[in-house]
């Protein structure tokens, strides 16, 4: 009994801690329901938003076919100041683009069809390093053992099994 009790307590908080770990990255939607498309203010929709290592930018509302050619092309600084898609550091097409950002820094994207970067279809981020709360998560505990540990008594193996079963209760609600 005491080892299933221990055991559903680790399960309970690595589940807990795997949660709170999830929380502390973002996915930021490119434009938000506009999505990336030309006549759209990109610099106005960065202001104000902490990018982290972690965060995804999700490119999700735009179409890639034969009668949309939008992309997204990640470029470097002058790059980016000139419109150019050279040297192209990654480019991608399918229109639902998920860019996990992997190290903290500046990055820069513009649309790769001729002419939408010149008419304000670029976006430029500060990555910031990982957020302050994915490094204070304690890793979960180890597998406690019952080594040594004398069995609990029926009258306290009954309560801790009522609130187990009312915690359980509680998480699948």
């Amino acid at each position: 009994m005491a080892m299933a009790t221990a055991g559903v307590l680790f399960v309970v908080g690595s589940l807990l801690s795997f949660l709170v770990a999830c929380q502390a990255t973002k996915v930021y939607t490119v434009g938000d329901e506009t999505g990336w498309k030309l006549g759209y203010d990109y610099h106005k929709w960065v202001a104000g938003k902490k990018f982290h290592v972690g965060d995804t930018l999700a490119m999700f509302n735009y179409i890639h076919n034969e009668m949309s050619i939008h992309s997204v092309v990640r470029v470097n600084r002058t790059a980016y100041a000139k419109c150019v898609t050279d040297p192209n550091m990654g480019l991608y097409e399918s229109g639902s683009d998920k860019i996990v950002l992997s190290a903290p820094g500046r990055m820069w994207f513009i649309c790769g069809t001729l002419g939408h970067c010149e008419s304000g279809m670029k976006l430029k981020i500060n990555v910031r390093k990982p957020h302050p709360n994915k490094h204070n998560i304690p890793p979960p505990a180890p597998a406690p053992t019952t080594e040594g540990i004398p069995p609990p008594s029926p009258a306290s193996a009954t309560r801790l099994k009522e609130f187990l079963l009312l915690l359980l209760r509680l998480l699948h609600n």
